[in-house]
């Protein structure tokens, strides 16, 4: 018995060393996810426009890659797309809510396909051409060329 109780308060010890040794400061980590989540949420127009081509060339090739039948390669286009839009979503929203919220049902309906265990690629590329429409709409709300 003394024997399981040593190991049980050597491994609590050895808990605390490790998370202290790793720096598991909760302040400090609160602290930095703040300030990225500030940056994130205000990106210049520079990073808008960046935003919006990605978006757009990623978004077109989900277009083709779905008619193409190509999975993969539909959920890869996605994949580069999802970040960005976002982004540019969350930026929109102030100033045309209508155009965001109709921008985001679409990008969360190729992403519920993308997670499906299989994908309707046609749906995928239907919603896709929608948004890119929405996109040019976005980008003239938000002064940015594109």
């Amino acid at each position: 018995m003394k024997r399981l109780t040593f190991i049980i308060i050597g491994l609590a010890a050895a808990t605390l060393a490790f998370a202290s040794a790793c720096g598991d400061d909760d302040t400090s980590n609160a602290t930095s996810t703040s300030k990225t989540a500030a940056v994130a949420a205000t990106p210049t127009k520079a990073e808008l426009a960046a935003f919006f081509k990605t978006s757009k060339a990623a978004l077109q090739d989900v277009v083709t890659k779905s008619k193409a039948n190509d999975e993969k390669g539909t959920k890869d286009a996605f994949e580069a797309s999802d970040k960005p839009m976002e982004a540019i979503i969350k930026a929109l929203r102030p100033l045309d809510a209508t155009t965001a919220d109709a921008m985001e049902k679409r990008e969360l309906d190729i992403e519920k396909q993308a997670d499906a265990k299989s994908p309707d690629l046609a749906s995928m590329g239907k919603n896709a051409s929608e948004i890119l429409p929405l996109l040019d709409q976005a980008a003239t709300k938000l002064q940015i060329t594109s």
